[in-house]
């Protein structure tokens, strides 16, 4: 829903489609390869230091690896993360963390009303 609903916004605000598709495609990629990987190196360049506190924010303003870690701790997958999937367990196990989650993906998903509003409006380039 996440996905649809920036795709949604993107396409909305956009008026030439190859434009549309590419900051779309440009938003996949840094959503989950360029986060994913920065959020790596940095628990990789720091894991002889306490950094819990900092990766479980920095885990939840990413709605893909949100996403993804409440699946893997809803079917107990957990345990295949190690020590990360202990700290997630940690913190996204507890109903405060699940409620926490839950706020932040409505918040995400909240964005298809911006994009209807949008849509109402026209594209920013149109003449009217």
């Amino acid at each position: 829903m996440v996905f649809c609903a920036l795709g949604m916004l993107i396409a909305v605000r956009q008026s030439d489609r190859a434009k549309a598709v590419g900051i779309g495609l440009a938003t996949w990629v840094f959503m989950v390869l360029v986060y994913d990987s920065l959020l790596l190196w940095l628990m990789f360049s720091f894991s002889d230091r306490p950094i819990e506190p900092v990766i479980v924010p920095l885990a939840a303003l990413n709605p893909i690896d949100l996403s993804r870690i409440l699946i893997m701790l809803k079917i107990d997958l957990a345990a295949l993360l190690g020590y990360t999937g202990a700290v997630y367990q940690q913190f996204f196990g507890r109903l405060g963390g699940m409620l926490v989650s839950f706020a932040r993906l409505v918040v995400v998903d909240a964005a298809p009303a911006g994009a209807v509003r949008a849509f109402r409006k026209g594209p920013l380039n149109a003449s009217t």
